[in-house]
């Protein structure tokens, strides 16, 4: 279950995949349509009727710094406020994948198995069209009661949608040899900082309640220049979360963090990483990712990390930090300590990295030289043979990925139909 973030490609990223990568589709009108009906289908909208602590406090920080601030659209209604969503929406109103696209596909005839993980595609030669393989079916695993059972799906045509993680694997046990593979992975690597404010100063609430993400600033994400550089935000850290990222010092340092967790306001700064990775399989089906920020990457993280610690001194924040084990946290009194302090952090790099999205590692290319499937989605090897989620675009998108995954996905189903109509003409 995702935050609710429900961003559009943005508009350098969509040139940038057209002029360099060649990709006609990311400039025409049908992606944008396929936008504007994914935004539909999930009830996109801007408004809040009540902001939350933590996004109150971005807003505030960045208005008193005049840095760039904007509403962030959700797959909720401007009353959404559970702060739980991430879990299960308790009101069911949030339209995630469970409230919208499996019911609808439930409702159109399509079975759903659950408990049941692919093991490979089946294909055969193809004799009579232009790729020498010919997608056949999938063989899978249900786990029934602690007893494993083989099931064979036949059909006309396939669609992986394993994630970036776990697609290159199935389509390398699937015997598929491009190079794009498991190469190009991005991970839009995270950061965290981290204010403290006192019951009754700044703005009322705790950091687990309201809307996940309802602002956002790209101040520092390089739109309008290089279209490298990373976005703030807020996140959602219940109890049990947050004191995974709490580092352990002592016993009283974790206790004095957890005592202030409902008003510790944490900002992630999210990064369009330029350098990639790579992902493989393991001999037990396990997925090994091998991933190094590049030079380019850790000098944009720390501009924003600068940025995030200004944003929460700006609001009023008390006591800042970061969740580096080497770092202690400092008192805020606006003096030159601060701005010594924000250099300590720039020079430690900020903290531990996370990573909040990853895409890329079966991306789409004008031939197989530069990808490992078509404008269309279908394998460059196999015919048949589509694949539809977070791998496929070409690189990172720099905003939370939800709505541009779901779009490339509605452009990929369309041609999958088209591919049956001409297969069953």
């Amino acid at each position: 279950m995702n935050w609710s973030a429900s961003l559009r490609t943005p508009d350098h990223v969509l040139n940038e995949w057209e002029q360099r990568f060649g990709l006609r589709l990311f400039g025409s009108s049908r992606y944008r349509e396929a936008m504007d009906q994914v935004c539909e289908r999930l009830g996109v909208q801007e408004e809040i009727e009540k902001e939350n602590f933590q996004n109150s406090v971005l807003r505030k920080g960045c208005k008193a710094l005049r840095y760039h601030v904007a509403n962030v659209g959700r797959n909720a209604p401007s009353d959404h406020f559970c702060g739980w969503c991430h879990l299960g929406c308790r009101r069911r109103i949030k339209q995630a994948t469970s409230e919208s696209w499996l019911v609808d596909a439930s409702k159109a005839g399509a079975v759903i198995v659950a408990r049941c993980s692919a093991q490979r595609v089946l294909h055969m030669a193809n004799e009579n069209g232009l790729k020498s393989r010919k997608a056949v079916g999938v063989v899978a695993k249900i786990d029934g009661d602690g007893e494993d059972r083989q099931l064979f799906i036949k059909a006309r045509a396939t669609i992986v949608a394993s994630g970036a993680l776990r697609t290159p694997s199935l389509l390398c046990s699937s015997a598929l040899k491009n190079p794009h593979i498991g190469k190009n992975l991005h991970l839009h690597p995270v950061q965290i900082v981290w204010g403290y404010f006192p019951p009754g100063t700044a703005v009322d609430g705790n950091c687990y309640e309201g809307g996940i993400i309802t602002a956002f600033s790209n101040e520092a994400a390089g739109w309008k220049s290089s279209g490298y550089g990373a976005i703030i935000q807020t996140p959602v850290l219940h109890p049990g979360t947050y004191a995974m990222f709490v580092p352990w010092k002592s016993g009283s340092h974790f206790k004095e963090n957890m005592v202030k967790h409902p008003r510790t306001c944490s900002f992630i700064v999210l990064l369009r990483d330029k350098g990639s990775g790579t992902v493989g399989s393991k001999p037990d089906r396990g997925v090994s990712v091998r991933y190094k920020l590049s030079s380019h990457d850790e000098e944009r993280h720390k501009e924003v990390v600068e940025k995030g610690l200004r944003v929460l001194a700006a609001a009023g924040v008390v006591e800042v930090g970061t969740h580096h084990e080497d770092m202690e946290s400092f008192k805020v009194d606006g003096g030159s300590d601060f701005e010594e302090y924000v250099k300590k952090v720039v020079r430690k790099g900020g903290g531990p990295l996370y990573s909040a999205h990853q895409m890329g590692s079966c991306r789409m290319g004008v031939s197989a030289k530069e990808g490992a499937v078509d404008e269309m989605g279908e394998s460059w090897e196999v015919e048949g043979l589509f694949v539809g989620d977070g791998s496929v675009v070409p690189n990172a998108i720099g905003v939370n990925p939800m709505i541009t995954i779901q779009s490339v996905a509605f452009c990929t189903a369309q041609n999958v139909v088209e591919y049956l109509k001409r297969k069953c003409a």
